[in-house]
């Protein structure tokens, strides 16, 4: 048996919470979005592949198509001569062309051709030097990785002791 709680105290009181919430969404609606601002300056950083995620079938520009996410955790230098580390993802279109970024970049990292198949683990913790550059677009300005260089580095375990 159902108990009719469409006019209990709690069930109005949310029910105009929701209401007022959709009022406030229509006005946010019709405001302007600020344009996006990137957190990195263009320039060369040391960075490290953090994550990576393939999308199948995911909805492109030209159609359907798997794509490859990498988040880049890059040290940007601080005044105070530290670093502060910021992550930015790129993704990576399928392709089978030489000059696609998804052969380009995504052999760099990996160290061999992308379009021969890989594991996802091996796009992540690998060092790398990247040039940060940034675009305008309609939603402002994003910062975009245009270069990846590996780096070998082969820290020594007197590094990590604390």
């Amino acid at each position: 048996m159902m108990i009719n709680n469409f006019y209990s105290p709690e069930f109005l009181v949310k029910l105009q919470e929701l209401e007022q919430e959709k009022r406030r969404a229509e006005y946010a609606e019709k405001v302007e979005h600020a344009k996006y601002v990137p957190k990195v300056a263009p320039g060369t950083y040391a960075a490290i592949t953090s994550k990576a995620e393939m999308e199948r079938n995911a909805k492109s520009p030209i159609g359907i198509n798997d794509k490859v996410i990498v988040t880049f955790t890059i040290f940007v230098p601080t005044s105070e001569n530290t670093q502060d580390s910021i992550d930015l993802r790129q993704t990576y279109w399928k392709a089978k062309t030489d000059t696609s970024a998804y052969y380009t970049y995504l052999s760099e990292i990996l160290n061999a051709d992308p379009r021969s198949g890989f594991s996802l683990k091996d796009l992540m913790g690998v060092p790398c030097e990247v040039v940060i550059t940034h675009n305008q677009g309609d939603k402002g300005t994003f910062a975009n990785v245009s270069h990846i260089k590996r780096i070998n580095v082969n820290p020594s375990p007197e590094q990590f002791k604390i």
